[in-house]
C-alpha cells in the first residue's frame, strides 16, 4: 500500500502465490482488504496493528475471513471506518464498523425481492446505489416457466435508516432503429443489454447508463415514465461499434474517461452543468483494461492489468489537451477516427528501472510530421530529459534493467523458416523468440543461445502454448521468462 503523494510505501505483506483478483482501501488508508483467485472470501488488515482484524457476527462469533461476493468501503472519513458486503446469493447488504482491531456489524437491509446486480458507495456520501434486475416469469406449460429481465430498478438508500431516496426503472435491453431512437427491447433492431451504472453528479442528480456500445444520462428521479418513453429520458452522449470495457468519472463529474474493449485509446468527454462540451483521444503506449480517478483530483490513472501491469497517470487539469467541441449528436467513431491531437510526437512503447538508485525512464516515440523515431532518456527525481537519439529505423519494444547501465530495443518479426532460428552472429547473447503456428493459432516460446563456441537453441514445446511471454531476468549465464499459458490463467516461471 503506497502513499499517492508521497510515494511512500505504508503497509506491505507477503501473501500466497496467487493472483490479486481485486483490493480495496479505507480513504484514511487504515484498512484495506483483499481478494485472492479461487478463493471465495476477503482478508481485511490493519495498517497500524499490520495484522489481520477478525470481525464479530451478530452471534459474537468471531471470525478471521469475510466469505462475501462485494466489499466495498464509505469514501466518507471518519472517526469509524465504514464498509458494506454483499452476500453470495444477492439479496441483501451488510453494514460493518471498524473499532479498535475488530469489525462490528452495524445493520443489514431488507431482503431484496430481486437479484443485486450493483451495489456501492456514492462519491462522498454514506449513501448506497443498488441496481436490481427485475425478472419476470411466462408460465410456458404446466411444467415450465420462462423466466426473463426486461428492466432494472435503480435506487439509492440511507444506509442508516434503509430509507429509499430516489429509485427509477429502466430498461435491461434496449433497441436503437435507424432514427436514433431507444426503445425497451423488442424483436427487431440493434439490442444493447445494460452492462452497469454510476452516478453522475450535474446540475441534477443523474445515472449514467452504460449499454455496452452506448452511454447515456438519465435523470435520478421517483418516476416510471423512463420506460414508456425512453428516447426523451436517455441523453445519449457517446455511441460506438466497439463495447465499452472500461468509465471513470471524476468526483466532481467534470471528466468521463473511457476505454473501449481490444482499442488502445482512451477517451476523455469534458463536462459542463451536467452536459458534454468537449473531447479528446489520448493514445496510451499499451492497450488499457482499468480507469479510475484518483478521489478528489483530476487524476486519471489507466492499468494494464493483464499483460505488463503497467501503470499510467495522466493531470486532465494541468494538460495543454486540444479539446474538441460537440454538437448536439452523440459522440461517435467517425468523429474519434477524425481527432487530430496537437501533440506531434506520439509514445508508443516505455520501459523504467532504477539504476545505480537513480529513476530513470525510456520511450520509443514516433514524430507525426516526419516519420522519425526519437529514443527519449528521462532521469532523475524529477525524471528530466536528459536524451534523445535519433534511431536510423523502427523498433517495437524496449527495457531496461536496474544492474545495467544500457537501454536494450527489440524489433519483432515473423518467419515460417525454423531455420532461421540458428543465426550467424559470433557474439554471446541471449534470444527470444515467439513463433506462431498456423494450424492451432497457438504461441510457443523458444528460448536460443549463442556463443562464441557455436550455436544452441531449445524449442519449447509446451502443449498449451502462451498468450505472452515477459523477461524476468537475464545474465551472462541464466534467463527467466515469465509466461501465460494460453488455455487457462496460470503463469509459468522457467
Amino acid at each position: 500500500v503506497t502513499n499517492y503523494s508521497t510515494s511512500e510505501v505504508i503497509f506491505q505483506i507477503n501473501i500466497p502465490e496467487k493472483e490479486v483478483i481485486a483490493a480495496r482501501i479505507s480513504p484514511d488508508g487504515r484498512i484495506f482488504a483483499f481478494q485472492l483467485q479461487l478463493e471465495w472470501h476477503w482478508s481485511v488488515y490493519s495498517a497500524d496493528t499490520k495484522e489481520m482484524v477478525n470481525f464479530t457476527n451478530p452471534n459474537n462469533d468471531e471470525m478471521s475471513v469475510f466469505e462475501y461476493e462485494v466489499l466495498e468501503f464509505c469514501p466518507v472519513i471518519a472517526d469509524d471506518i465504514i464498509f458494506l458486503t454483499m452476500p453470495w446469493n444477492r439479496n441483501s447488504i451488510i453494514i460493518w464498523k471498524v473499532k479498535d482491531s475488530t469489525v462490528e456489524q452495524v445493520s443489514q437491509s431488507p431482503v431484496f425481492e430481486d437479484e443485486i446486480l450493483d451495489c456501492k458507495f456514492l462519491p462522498n456520501s454514506s449513501n448506497i446505489l443498488v441496481r436490481c434486475k427485475k425478472s419476470q416469469v411466462t408460465r410456458l406449460s404446466a411444467s415450465v416457466n420462462q423466466i426473463f429481465s426486461d428492466e432494472c430498478q435503480i435506487q439509492v438508500w440511507d444506509s442508516t435508516s434503509w430509507n429509499t431516496l430516489q429509485s427509477i426503472q429502466i430498461p435491461f435491453q434496449i433497441n436503437v432503429p435507424s432514427d436514433h431512437k431507444f426503445f425497451p427491447n423488442s424483436d427487431n433492431n440493434i439490442i444493447y443489454s445494460l452492462q452497469n451504472v454510476k452516478y453522475f453528479r450535474g446540475r441534477r442528480k443523474a445515472i449514467l447508463a452504460n449499454y455496452g456500445n452506448l452511454l447515456g444520462l438519465v435523470p435520478l428521479k421517483n418516476d416510471k415514465a423512463s420506460m414508456k418513453n425512453f428516447t426523451d429520458t436517455l441523453s445519449c452522449f457517446f455511441r460506438s461499434n466497439k463495447s465499452v470495457e472500461s468509465i471513470a468519472i471524476s468526483d466532481d463529474c467534470q471528466f468521463v474517461a473511457l476505454c473501449l474493449d481490444g482499442d488502445r485509446s482512451i477517451i476523455i468527454i469534458k463536462f459542463s452543468s451536467g452536459d458534454p462540451n468537449g473531447y479528446i483521444v489520448m493514445h496510451p503506449a499499451e492497450n488499457m483494461e482499468y480507469l479510475i480517478f484518483i478521489p478528489g483530483t483530476n487524476h486519471l490513472f489507466s492499468y494494464n492489468r493483464y499483460q505488463t501491469q503497467h501503470l499510467y497517470r495522466y493531470d486532465l487539469q494541468n494538460l495543454d489537451l486540444n479539446w474538441e467541441p460537440v454538437n448536439d449528436t452523440p459522440i461517435c467513431d467517425n468523429q474519434l477516427q477524425g481527432y487530430k491531437d496537437n501533440n506531434s510526437c506520439s509514445i508508443y512503447y516505455s520501459a523504467s528501472a532504477f539504476i545505480c538508485n537513480m529513476p530513470v525512464v525510456i520511450q520509443l516515440t514516433k514524430m507525426i510530421d516526419d516519420c522519425t523515431y526519437p529514443l527519449k532518456v528521462y532521469q532523475g527525481e524529477n525524471l528530466e530529459l536528459k536524451a534523445i537519439h535519433k534511431l536510423d529505423q523502427s523498433y517495437d519494444q524496449c527495457f531496461l534493467h536496474d544492474e545495467l547501465n544500457d537501454a536494450y530495443l527489440i524489433q519483432l518479426t515473423c518467419s515460417n523458416d525454423e531455420k532461421c532460428l540458428k543465426g550467424q552472429s559470433t557474439s554471446s547473447y541471449w534470444y527470444l523468440h515467439l513463433v506462431k503456428h498456423e494450424n492451432d493459432n497457438q504461441r510457443i516460446a523458444i528460448l536460443t543461445m549463442n556463443y562464441n563456441k557455436g550455436n544452441t537453441y531449445y524449442i519449447d514445446n509446451d502443449v498449451y502454448g502462451y498468450k505472452w511471454t515477459r523477461l524476468s531476468y537475464f545474465d551472462e549465464f541464466n534467463l527467466v521468462t515469465r509466461q501465460n499459458s494460453h488455455n487457462s490463467n496460470e503463469q509459468v516461471v522457467k
